[in-house]
């Protein structure tokens, strides 16, 4: 099996069995990422793996699937279909989706663009933004994992 680019789009060239590839220990897992702010007013960042017992503040939470619907026209419109994140962060941390949801952690979310949006593809990668590093999965780690800030 040939996959062509990671979660991140880096093109990537792999070849061989995809046995063992979800398990948790496994090196081809894109669960986790290191995250650098854009500059100041700006709302880009980038996301750069990282290994999950490495030092990391991002980790893949999962996917919202938007409905049937047209594709966000404006960054209003990318901004709402990326507050759709809250609820799966918020599950993936183990912590309410309330009010102090964002003084937790944040959140980033990327969509696959206008042509596979088009294709029906309309899944929104969410991704718990730490406010510390961690050095394991924080999946499930709750409230006192991430205190209100």
């Amino acid at each position: 099996m040939r996959i062509s680019h990671d979660r991140l789009g880096v093109p990537r060239s792999r070849s061989g069995s995809l046995k063992g590839t979800l398990a948790a220990d496994s090196t081809r897992r894109i669960d986790c990422s290191t995250i650098t702010a854009g500059a100041a007013g700006s709302t880009s960042v980038t996301l750069v793996e990282a290994p999950c017992v490495g030092a990391h503040n991002g980790e893949y939470a999962g996917l919202y699937v938007a409905p049937v619907m047209p594709p966000p026209a404006n960054d209003a419109e990318k901004q709402q279909l990326g507050s759709h994140c809250r609820p799966v962060v918020a599950a993936y941390g183990g912590v309410p989706n309330d009010g102090s949801l964002t003084r937790r952690f944040g959140f980033v979310f990327s969509w696959f663009g206008l042509a596979e949006w088009k294709r029906g593809n309309r899944g929104v990668q969410c991704t718990l933004w730490m406010k510390t590093t961690a050095t394991k999965l924080m999946k499930g780690a709750g409230p006192s994992a991430f205190p209100v800030r």
